[in-house]
């Protein structure tokens, strides 16, 4: 069997965790296992509530950027629409594209078709002029693009950014676009950073519509009081919360003599000067309690009370009080606040309005589907914000899929059952990545805008044949790249992967460095070379920043772009040779690149009596899972094989498994697996697997389906 390793845990964190938090002793492990156990991470796992997503509102320049969108609404302004080819880029247009019509904005929409380059070009600006436009809105790109905005505020046209792309190195400057919304931007306010493209524009569209609202640039003050630990104090807590921000908060712990002085009192005095807007829950207990601290002090003008209100909405807290709430909601135990009373009345308050403000609801509703996408296809990190986004995401396109993602549901292999993002990931977001690679990508765009069934279908049919041509160009251009992949990786000391070809279309050079990167596991470079212009990806391991690394090369580019672990580029094609030679220079010197054999992290190790159908609970509990948010892997004992055989596959042979631990039989898949049977272990024996479980669904029902790391006969048997 494979090596592999797991990590121990304190018996007494997990007791604690368990206790504090209601969840089962295995749940709590994994977490703590996973450095999940801090309030920042558990509460995107244990509150399933919007009100763990942060506000639009945080990003520095969104009040610009709603402002300028409301004036080109009043002033019927016409907008240049402009994003990328991707699934990202073109999910983000849709989003885009919907909200603007939706409000009435005459708009262009545009995206690099055929052979043009990635990114906001100087000819767009001919463009945008030559269409009468005012104001540009870049999605999924503009935050290299120092020039081009240069160009078009020359010609008196505003830009508004909306990326997720790392901003060029601070000495190159930044674009000098009228607002900028990218979490990547290190000024931009935004406490996340793991946005996509499609995740930053629904934020924006959630500012927009929130900026249609009675509540927006209103500050609300809410405030309570309880007894301190031993009833000879009191504590007052005050918060002030503007766009759904806390702006502030303030903790005051009185002596409960009646003698304390108002003027004293930081939170009395912001309260008594404000005169509206004031909230606490229950009025009648507040000043009961205020007044054992400040005699005398009956009412404060402009507060009001939201019991009534909340108990509307959460109808089993009636007659029960905010410390009730506070003891079964789960919001404030993951805050690193510790005031239970003021987080719990937050969360209550944050439901009011939001529950109180359905359209918004339905809006941000009606953006998740496309963001939960984008956010899998980008390969962007399902974990904090983006874990309860994607989540949400996937519960829209199960419960109420929009008509335009029907096609890609009705593939064989995601009929009648419930979508994933593992599904996302090899079944919707290829067919719609195919379209931009295959030099067509209005067809993606106007399929996902597309309203009417016939429209839906007939685009749907081009784009699954531009699919399938892609994965026919993709076979032949990969039997290219293989070989030259080979030599260079051999030639760099194992340490990284250049390749460069006319013979590599230009729109497979992205698809060709993750194939490259999942074959070598080191970083890798493709290059699709065509008259003067190369144009190339890379991509990279998680332990290499792949911006960080192009930077190094700028002065060979014409123009670059990327994430973390994958960027993108353009440059002459008489410099790719001392490109070529320089980075893998670099690449020698510089990276120390690990074994691809390392040990594989067990999540959870069981003896064989405690599987059951729970396992899919606790997976659940964890999933979506995708980049940062690995599957969990459980190492399981002693299971006898009931039943088993042998299946063929394209190019190995597959292992299906009957597995039991003497209470019931558990279905098990292996893809590669099946040359052990009857030479590692045989029907009868009794085996140890290392595995991911799942469900595997047959005529809408499911089972509980493990899928094979590794096997071996248990050494016990």
């Amino acid at each position: 069997m494979k090596s592999w390793s797991r990590e121990s845990v304190s018996a007494t964190k997990v007791k604690n965790l368990v206790k504090k938090y209601n969840i089962d002793p295995i749940t709590a492990s994994i977490l703590i296992r996973r450095k999940l156990d801090t309030p920042e991470n558990l509460k995107y796992f244990l509150v399933r509530n919007e009100v763990v997503l942060n506000s639009p509102f945080c990003f520095k320049e969104m009040h610009k950027f709603v402002e300028r969108i409301k004036t080109a609404i009043n002033k019927k302004e016409k907008v240049y629409l402009f994003g990328d080819r991707d699934t990202d880029g073109v999910t983000s247009l849709t989003i885009m594209s919907e909200w603007l019509d939706a409000h009435g904005i005459e708009h262009v929409l545009r995206l690099p078709v055929g052979d043009e380059n990635y990114g906001l070009s100087i000819s767009c600006v001919d463009e945008a002029v030559k269409e009468g436009c005012s104001l540009v809105i870049t999605v999924d790109c503009g935050i290299t693009a120092i020039e081009s905005v240069e160009a078009f505020n020359k010609a008196g046209i505003d830009v508004l950014i909306t990326d997720h792309h790392l901003p060029p190195d601070s000495s190159k400057g930044f674009p000098a676009s009228y607002a900028t919304i990218d979490p990547k931007c290190e000024d931009s306010g935004y406490p996340f950073d793991g946005l996509s493209g499609a995740g930053v524009v629904a934020k924006c569209i959630y500012a927009l519509e929130f900026s249609l609202t009675q509540h927006y640039n209103s500050n609300y003050y809410l405030t309570t009081v309880e007894y301190g630990k031993t009833g000879a104090t009191i504590i007052l807590s005050f918060m002030k919360v503007r766009n759904m921000v806390e702006e502030e908060r303030i903790i005051e712990e009185w002596v409960a003599d009646g003698n304390n002085s108002i003027n004293d009192s930081k939170i009395l005095k912001e309260l008594l000067d404000k005169k509206e807007k004031i909230f606490t829950y229950n009025k009648e207990e507040y000043f009961e309690i205020l007044s054992m601290a400040f005699k005398g002090l009956h009412d404060i003008e402009g507060i009001t009370a939201l019991e009534n209100r909340v108990t509307v909405y959460f109808p089993n807290l009636l007659h029960k009080g905010l410390r009730y709430a506070s003891e079964i909601i789960m919001y404030h135990k993951v805050l690193p606040h510790g005031n239970a009373l003021l987080d719990t009345f937050y969360y209550l308050f944050f439901n009011c309005i939001s529950q109180s403000l359905p359209h918004l609801k339905n809006i941000t509703r009606s953006c998740l589907d496309l963001s939960a996408i984008s956010t899998v296809a980008d390969l962007m990190p399902l974990t904090g914000e983006n874990h309860t986004l994607v989540k949400m995401g996937l519960d829209v396109i199960n419960s109420s899929p929009r008509p335009s993602l029907r096609p890609f549901l009705a593939q064989k292999a995601l009929v009648m059952k419930e979508i994933s993002a593992m599904d996302i990931s090899f079944y919707i977001s290829p067919v719609i990545n195919s379209a931009g690679r295959m030099g067509e990508s209005n067809v993606a765009i106007n399929m996902l805008l597309a309203r009417t069934s016939d429209k839906v279908d007939l685009l749907s049919r081009q784009l699954f044949a531009l699919n399938d041509e892609r994965r026919h160009i993709g076979d032949e251009a990969w039997k290219v790249i293989y070989s030259l992949a080979t030599e260079s990786y051999q030639s760099s000391g194992e340490k990284f992967v250049f390749v460069h070809s006319e013979d590599i279309p230009r729109g497979f050079t992205g698809l060709s460095a993750s194939r490259a990167l999942k074959t070598f596991h080191v970083p890798c470079v493709v290059i699709a070379e065509s008259n003067d212009i190369a144009s190339g990806s890379i991509r990279t391991p998680d332990n290499v920043n792949s911006l960080e690394f192009i930077q190094n090369f700028a002065h060979l580019l014409s123009d670059f772009g990327a994430h973390r672990c994958a960027g993108g580029f353009s440059m002459k094609r008489s410099n790719v040779e001392i490109l070529k030679a320089e980075m893998t220079e670099y690449a020698i010197n510089m990276f120390d690149v690990s074994s691809s054999d390392e040990d594989i992290s067990i999540d959870v190790e069981l003896p064989a009596s405690l599987v059951s159908m729970d396992l899919l609970r606790i997976n659940e509990f964890f999933a979506p899972f995708g980049a940062g948010n690995p599957q969990l892997v459980f190492y399981i004992k002693s299971l006898v094989v009931d039943r088993a055989d042998c299946f063929e596959l394209k190019d190995k042979l597959g292992l299906r498994l009957i597995l039991s631990n003497g209470i019931s039989g558990f279905s098990c898949i292996g893809w590669d697996h099946g040359d052990k049977l009857n030479r590692d272990f045989a029907l009868g024996d009794k085996v140890d697997i290392i595995a991911t479980v799942g469900k595997n669904y047959y005529k809408g029902n499911y089972s509980m389906q493990f899928t094979l790391i590794d096997i071996a006969k248990s050494e016990q048997d």
